[in-house]
């Protein structure tokens, strides 16, 4: 597996990327980053595909600044630029929560370059609800270590992967400067926006 920078519109972000052939690509949920898919893109490789995940903006290793205002379409417009400036034209997504938002975003203005498209506990569907989004926005951007291994032990199917290292990173990446800024610039978004994007009939 390697692992790159690559920017669109002015956002800097970090692509992980492994094997060869058709181009699967993995986008991530809210307050996650491109890591959370590492153990699904190595034996994906090896069976025949591309394989790539990305940092999400504000997210991650990606920029925190210049996201505002975020927003799915946006984050829909960034990251079709990324898939377009690493040579992938057509792909299947796969996303998880705000991410499957965004590659639902992108399949249904692009269809002819979504060749598959897999959603995991999606959002954007219908409308989340004005309670549902206050709740979420209110506790987005866990940035204690205690709140992150609580995180991390509720969103995994193995709660065994979470190791006092990774909490640590964790811990590291959403104290990072600029994090808070984007985490609240995102809670936002969720709180007054999100609803306004719903992609579902």
């Amino acid at each position: 597996m390697i692992q790159y920078p690559c920017a669109a519109y002015g956002i800097q972000t970090r692509v992980l990327e492994a094997g060869a052939g058709p181009a699967l690509v993995f986008i991530h949920g809210l307050g996650a980053r491109a890591d959370r898919w590492r153990h699904n893109l190595e034996p994906l490789a090896a069976a025949g595909y591309r394989c790539i995940a990305i940092d999400l903006p504000g997210h991650g290793f990606a920029g925190k600044a210049n996201i505002a205002p975020f927003s799915v379409p946006r984050c829909a417009d960034w990251l079709a630029a990324i898939l377009q400036q690493i040579g992938a034209e057509h792909y299947a997504l796969v996303g998880t929560s705000l991410g499957g938002y965004i590659a639902a975003t992108i399949a249904c203005r692009s269809p002819q370059q979504v060749g598959a498209l897999v959603l995991v506990g999606t959002l954007g569907i219908v409308p989340m609800g004005e309670e549902a989004r206050a709740a979420i926005s209110s506790r987005f951007g866990t940035v204690s270590r205690e709140g992150i291994e609580r995180k991390l032990r509720t969103v995994l199917f193995d709660p065994g992967l979470v190791t006092p290292a990774w909490i640590e990173e964790e811990w590291r990446i959403n104290n990072s400067p600029g994090a808070h800024e984007a985490f609240a610039c995102i809670a936002d978004y969720i709180r007054d926006g999100i609803d306004d994007d719903v992609i579902g009939g």
